[in-house]
C-alpha cells in the first residue's frame, strides 16, 4: 500500500501556494466585516490556467470544444486538484482557511472563508438532497408516462411501473419537501448569528 503522506503534504503546499497567488483577494475577503461577504470569485479559465502553471494540467478546458472526451477529461482533472486544495485548505493554521466552491452552470468559482463555508455547508447539503429527491421525482414520472404511452410496454411491465411509482412518488415527494424545509429552517437560524473572524490581530464580529 502506498504511503499517502507525501501526497497530502503536497495539497497542503497546493493549498498554501494558491493563498499567496491569490494573497490580495483573500485580504480584501478577510477584511469585510460581513461574514455574507467574505469570500471573491474567479473564473474557471483562470483557476484552470493556475492549474497549469502548477504542472496539475496541461491544457486549460476552454482549448477544447464544449462536449469533447479531452473537455470532460480537464473538467474531471480539475476538480480532482480542486478536491484536494479544499482538503488541505480548511484545515489551513498558517494563512486563512477556505473553500474553493463551484457554482452550477457558471462559469465561476466562489473561494469562500472557512467560518462562510462552513455556515452555508448544512444548508447546501440539505439543498442538494432537496434538488436530487425532485430530480428522480421527475425520472418516475417520466417513466410512468412512458410505460402508460407505449405501445412496446407489455401490461405485465406497465403494472409492476405503476405499482412501484405509487410508492416512489409519495416518498420522493416527502422528501423533497423535507430538504426544501430543512434548508430554509437552516438559513433562518444562520441569520443574525455572530461569528468572530481573526483578522490582522484583531477580532472583527459581524453586527
Amino acid at each position: 500500500m502506498s504511503d499517502p503522506r507525501p501526497q497530502h503534504r503536497a495539497s497542503i503546499e497546493l493549498a498554501k501556494s494558491f493563498y499567496h497567488d491569490h494573497k490580495a483577494s483573500f485580504e480584501e475577503a478577510t477584511g469585510k466585516n460581513l461574514l455574507d461577504e467574505q469570500w471573491f470569485e474567479m473564473p474557471l479559465t483562470e483557476f484552470d490556467r493556475w492549474l497549469v502553471a502548477q504542472s496539475l494540467l496541461e491544457e486549460p478546458a476552454d482549448v477544447f470544444d464544449s462536449n469533447t472526451v479531452q473537455r470532460y477529461g480537464v473538467v474531471q482533472h480539475r476538480n480532482q486538484a480542486r478536491s484536494r486544495i479544499n482538503a488541505a485548505a480548511r484545515k489551513a493554521t498558517d494563512h486563512p482557511a477556505y473553500s474553493i466552491g463551484s457554482r452550477p452552470n457558471s462559469s465561476l468559482l466562489r473561494v469562500k472563508l472557512v467560518e462562510l463555508y462552513a455556515r452555508d455547508a448544512p444548508a447546501d447539503i440539505a439543498g442538494g438532497f432537496r434538488a436530487s429527491s425532485a430530480h428522480y421525482l421527475r425520472q418516475v414520472k417520466r417513466i410512468v408516462k412512458l410505460a402508460n404511452s407505449s405501445d412496446a410496454v407489455s401490461d405485465t411491465v406497465r403494472q409492476r411501473v405503476n405499482l412501484c411509482a405509487s410508492v416512489m412518488e409519495p416518498l420522493l415527494s416527502a422528501f423533497t419537501w423535507a430538504g426544501m424545509n430543512m434548508q430554509a429552517e437552516i438559513k433562518q437560524q444562520d441569520e443574525g448569528r455572530s461569528i468572530g473572524l481573526p483578522v490582522s490581530n484583531r477580532r472583527r464580529i459581524k453586527p
